[in-house]
């Protein structure tokens, strides 16, 4: 499950909105890529922070 948090992200496949919290030593991108989007279940989540 992906972690809860305040940063903006877009399921790319169904243009599903979250939000996830990641370490401070993730980057963000190897944090989404092992999790699926909560609505169609695909892995096609993408950032929306400006903030890399």
């Amino acid at each position: 499950m992906l972690p809860k948090g305040d940063i903006p992200g877009e399921c790319m496949d169904c243009g599903a909105q979250i939000t996830y919290s990641k370490k401070s030593m993730q980057t963000h991108s190897d944090l989404l890529k092992k999790h699926r989007c909560p609505k169609c279940g695909n892995f096609a989540l993408k950032t929306l922070s400006k903030d890399l």
